[in-house]
């Protein structure tokens, strides 16, 4: 019989983040949509946030850290400074229309950064993960805030989008 090693008997797995992140698809984000329209004042302000999310395409790090002096309501653009690598530092994000009214609602709140509590004091990305939680709850959708940007990336993916603009938005890097 022959000696096998432990090497041989190893078997691979391919697992990654990736594989495992799923995009909202039309119906969930709608019912996350439709909790902004009819649910509590509270739980209203807290739907936005996912909806936010998938339309601007930044990471959730980001997102919770976004200053509002980094906001510009009026070009509806935002301006997201150091982030996780080079590449996605320092790059101006648009705002979608559709999402304008709840950039607004959130930039009327106290506190320097655009995700606060009602107090003032910034949202921490575990508090915003947790409200995150609710709302996916409410809304019968199972997401996490990862998703969100890789639900923009696949909208990107399926329009006839300028690759080099998509790119710059999501902070990818670019090697052409």
């Amino acid at each position: 019989m022959p000696k096998t090693t432990s090497a041989k008997m190893l078997i691979l797995t391919r697992t990654t983040a990736k594989t495992d992140k799923k995009p909202f698809n039309t119906r969930q984000l709608n019912r996350v949509k439709a909790l902004i329209k009819t649910a509590s004042p509270e739980i209203a302000e807290l739907a936005m946030i996912p909806v936010m999310m998938c339309y601007a395409g930044t990471r959730p790090g980001e997102f919770c850290r976004l200053l509002k002096s980094d906001v510009h309501l009026k070009q509806r653009w935002f301006w997201i400074g150091k982030s996780k690598t080079k590449s996605s530092s320092n790059r101006v994000v648009p705002i979608s229309k559709i999402t304008l009214p709840y950039f607004e609602h959130w930039m009327q709140k106290p506190g320097a950064t655009l995700l606060t509590r009602d107090d003032g004091i910034p949202l921490s990305y575990a508090a915003m993960r947790d409200r995150f939680k609710l709302v996916m709850k409410l809304s019968r959708c199972q997401h996490t805030p990862g998703e969100c940007r890789h639900t923009c990336a696949t909208w990107f993916d399926e329009l006839p989008a300028n690759p080099l603009c998509v790119k710059l938005i999501l902070g990818h890097a670019v090697t052409d």
